[in-house]
């Protein structure tokens, strides 16, 4: 009788929800750290966060779970990799350090410092050129006032140019729920749900339509903390030519505030069921994101950890 006394008031002190108003000029962000979960399933770090992490090594173990037609898992493929941000998107370097807890041999290790040496020299080769000819147009342009824009040219409004947020309002019936706690943070989960009666307008809507998603967002920076999104049913491309995704794929996002800075992601994984071309996949990839650590910028394949 006490302790359900004692819960009572526990809910009486408790804060109403906050409304959705509260969020809503944040609401991008949900689907700005989403729409980045497929650079950071391929190993492409650059974008992650919006640059916030360049200067920035961590470590990235990937595991890749085939699975037959009824779901059993048929074999699974682990990959380590040193991932080094370079103050630029093209100095990013991504390690391969072991595959399938084997540990690659210092000749490999050097093959691929080799090769991203090369690389990083070729694109440093390829920006002077493009600076060269940037800098001969500006010119040109200059002797050569371009002619006022005409009707045609005239801005209108896309999913891609409106705000964003107005766009999600309009495809989602989106609910604050409920608060929850996640690991020492204050969260409040949002849920965005195909508003019933919309008409798409666009391929965008109609493609969003088919998506469900789940979000925890911090209660005091609007931070996604956790990401929840799933397939409602089958997704075809070129009409079922290129491909057919299954209901049900989706995947997860959990991020945290690394050295209470920045925010990254520890861990993403992705469920996918259906047919590449004439290739039937059901996969499942659990990527895992750790040991970040900030380096100094003038140190580039041996990075020095930066004293916190």
């Amino acid at each position: 009788m006490i302790g359900s006394l004692f819960a009572i008031l526990l809910l009486a002190q408790e804060p109403p929800l906050p409304a959705l108003d509260v969020f809503k000029g944040d609401l991008w962000r949900v689907f700005q750290v989403w729409f980045q979960t497929g650079d950071l399933m391929e190993g492409n770090g650059s974008g992650i966060e919006g640059g916030a992490l360049k200067n920035y090594t961590y470590t990235e173990t990937t595991t890749l779970i085939n699975r037959d037609s009824e779901g059993k898992t048929r074999d699974t493929e682990t990959s380590v990799y040193h991932v080094i941000l370079g103050p630029e998107p093209w100095q990013d370097y991504r390690k391969l350090i072991s595959k399938n807890g084997v540990p690659l041999s210092a000749a490999e290790l050097e093959k691929q410092d080799r090769e991203q040496k090369r690389r990083e020299q070729k694109r440093q080769i390829e920006m002077e050129k493009a600076a060269r000819e940037a800098e001969k147009k500006n010119a040109a342009q200059q002797s050569n006032p371009p002619a006022p824009a005409g009707k045609e040219d005239e801005m209108y409004c896309t999913p891609a140019s409106c705000p964003f947020n107005d766009f999600v309002t309009r495809v989602y019936d989106i609910q604050v729920v409920r608060r929850e706690v996640i690991d020492g943070y204050a969260t409040v989960l949002i849920t965005f749900n195909k508003k019933a009666g919309l008409k798409p307008k666009s391929v965008d809507e109609k493609f969003m339509q088919h998506l469900t998603l789940r979000a925890w967002i911090t209660e005091q920076e609007h931070e996604p903390l956790r990401l929840e999104v799933q397939l409602l049913d089958a997704v075809s491309f070129g009409y079922g030519v290129f491909g057919k995704i299954k209901p049900g794929s989706g995947g997860v996002q959990e991020r945290r505030k690394i050295n209470d800075e920045v925010w990254a992601p520890v861990r993403v994984e992705m469920s996918m069921a259906g047919r590449l071309l004439v290739v039937k996949r059901n996969q499942r990839q659990i990527t895992e994101f750790s040991d970040f650590k900030k380096y100094r910028v003038e140190t580039r394949m041996n990075v020095v950890p930066h004293d916190q």
